[in-house]
């Protein structure tokens, strides 16, 4: 049937408007250019649709002024998939600007006025830039905002979408991306792994973990087919092969079909062994054009049982040159990861984080936590490992309570220490039983290391357990001076676990031959070295040697004496 002229024309009209509206889209707006903005400003086209279209007799508008899109030589025609780019009528003839960034395939076109709009695009006032198809129509438009630096467009995110403001956003690039895909938006295929949350975040060893993994479609258009792998590093050589692979999981590809769309996937694992361990969570799709995000890493630290880290020395009543510190000790089996761990004193509401990084304390191991670690390094000779932790909690010189928190907030140890545990500038607190309770007196004692303390080695005091008997050992015994220019060391073990200490030498006929100590600090384990010789440093005659021992409590008073010998050969 012949279908009147009019209703024909009716027919077309209803039939090319909606796809129009749909098919041409305004992509980049260049309302501040860079250089002159008399000649560089630009718009851009695209053609999102799957036929030609023909921009003879199509307009742009800045709502105050319209002007006709005309051709510079490669027509009007804009074909499906192909940019155009709506130069300023002067650019032509006064700039170069955009001459190397726009591909060959793009449409350049222009206008048939001096500006685009009214007196140009403004850089200070929101405009409402539209494009006007030739029956007059509004096929799109789009109300820009100012405050662009200079050379920075506004994009389009993804090009066939609703053409709100959260669908734009500034360029990443200068000048624009003309006549090309967008800086801003993103791949035509792309997953990744954006977040994985384990319940607990903070296991303990023997407790199962629960990840939480999300992959999200950061494409504009669906994959085919994705999987997500999960790894574990078990030799921890920082590699991960198919032989670790824990688990895989084929995805519903229908949840991920828009951009933003995401899934989550939950594993429930229980880790074989302690310390610091790496998974890896893996998304694969076909087809895929950013590989780059498709990976991501989680260590975790598992203690091997709880309360592993220990508060093991203080200085809290350091000298007038040196900083207060605490040093940590690994009590445990396994290694500790202290990122986020946690330490305060009893006025701080907040506890100061003690590493926002990786920082390993291997079992057996110290670590010192001060405020100015450059001014604590400066005053030990030995080297350790030092944390300099923002905002190190001050410490009281007349009590205080420390506390030492894992990343959970949950007590690993705490100590009330007060002056009557030991007060003596420059000389540090130390533990003496690594298992002893933490908050007891008889448990802490002033060191007695020439250097005032023994910051990243073990304590003076330090004991595994405490002697049920006195044992003094000399060593060589006999020792010649003389013939070997050996020297004898005296190893000593009592069960006064802070005491003051007398030691002498006495020949056979009890004359006082050197005073080793007197009344000196001392805990309950300790060594002295004599040289053979006596008080005014003249040598002694070969013969046997009576060595004296004396110790009083600082505690509780106790008093205890032994003696042994020693036989010098000269």
């Amino acid at each position: 049937m012949r279908i009147p002229a009019p209703i024909f024309f009716l027919v077309i009209i209803l039939t090319l408007t909606p796809n129009l509206r749909g098919q041409i889209i305004l992509n980049e707006i260049m309302f501040n250019p860079p250089g002159n903005e008399n000649h560089n400003e630009f718009i851009e086209l695209l053609n999102t649709g799957i036929d030609p279209v023909d921009l003879s007799g199509w307009n742009v508008s800045d709502q105050d002024a319209s002007d006709e899109i005309v051709g510079t030589g490669g027509g009007l025609v804009l074909q499906p998939g192909q940019y155009a780019i709506i130069l300023d009528s002067d650019y032509f003839l006064n700039s170069t600007v955009y001459d190397t960034f726009i591909p060959g395939a793009a449409l350049i076109l222009t206008i048939n006025g001096p500006t685009l709009g009214s007196r140009g695009l403004s850089n200070s006032n929101a405009e409402t830039i539209s494009l006007i198809s030739s029956t007059g129509d509004t096929v799109t438009s789009y109300r820009y905002s100012p405050g662009n630096p200079d050379g920075i467009s506004d994009e389009k995110i993804i090009p066939n979408i609703m053409n709100n403001a959260e669908n734009w956003a500034d360029s990443k690039e200068i000048p624009g991306s003309p006549g090309a895909r967008n800086s801003v938006t993103p791949p035509d295929f792309d997953l990744s792994v954006t977040s994985i949350n384990a319940d607990p975040p903070y296991p303990h060893a023997g407790q199962s973990i629960t990840f939480s993994v999300t992959v999200r479609n950061n494409g504009i258009h669906t994959p085919s087919a994705a999987t997500l792998s999960i790894f574990f590093d078990a030799d921890k050589n920082g590699l991960f092969t198919m032989g670790e692979i824990l688990d895989e999981f084929q995805l519903d590809v229908a949840g991920l079909s828009v951009f933003g769309d995401s899934v989550i996937i939950e594993y429930t694992w229980l880790p074989p062994t302690a310390g610091t361990i790496q998974l890896s969570f893996v998304v694969s799709s076909t087809p895929d054009e950013a590989p780059d995000n498709n990976i991501q890493i989680l260590t975790l630290s598992i203690p091997d049982k709880e309360n592993q880290l220990k508060l093991n020395e203080i200085m809290y009543q350091p000298l007038s040159d040196s900083p207060e510190w605490i040093e940590i000790v690994n009590t445990g089996s396994s290694e500790i990861n202290l990122d986020n761990w946690l330490i305060k004193d009893k006025t701080r509401a907040t506890p100061a984080v003690i590493s926002e990084s990786h920082v390993i304390i291997q079992p057996g191991g110290f670590v010192v936590l001060t405020g100015d670690s450059s001014r604590l390094a400066g005053k030990f000779t030995s080297t350790f490992a030092i944390i300099e932790v923002d905002d190190f909690p001050a410490l009281n010189n007349d009590e205080d309570e420390i506390t030492l928190a894992e990343p959970s907030g949950r007590i690993s140890d705490k100590v009330d220490y007060n002056s009557s545990w030991g007060s003596n500038r420059g000389v540090s607190l130390e533990r003496i039983l690594i298992g002893g309770p933490s908050n007891s007196r008889m448990n802490w004692g002033l060191s007695t290391d020439p250097a005032g303390a023994t910051p990243g080695k073990p304590n003076t005091l330090s004991i595994s357990g405490i002697p049920s008997n006195i044992i003094i050992v000399p060593d060589p015994n006999p020792f010649s001076p003389t013939r070997r220019s050996e020297v004898c060391s005296i190893s000593v073990s009592h069960p006064l676990t802070q005491s003051l200490v007398t030691m002498k030498i006495y020949d056979r006929y009890g004359r006082l031959i050197r005073d080793l100590l007197r009344g000196e600090l001392r805990g309950s384990v300790f060594s002295v070295t004599w040289d053979g010789k006596n008080n005014n440093g003249r040598l002694m005659l070969t013969d046997i040697y009576v060595v004296y021992f004396n110790a009083q409590s600082t505690l509780t008073g106790e008093n205890i004496e032994y003696k042994t010998t020693v036989v010098l050969v000269n």
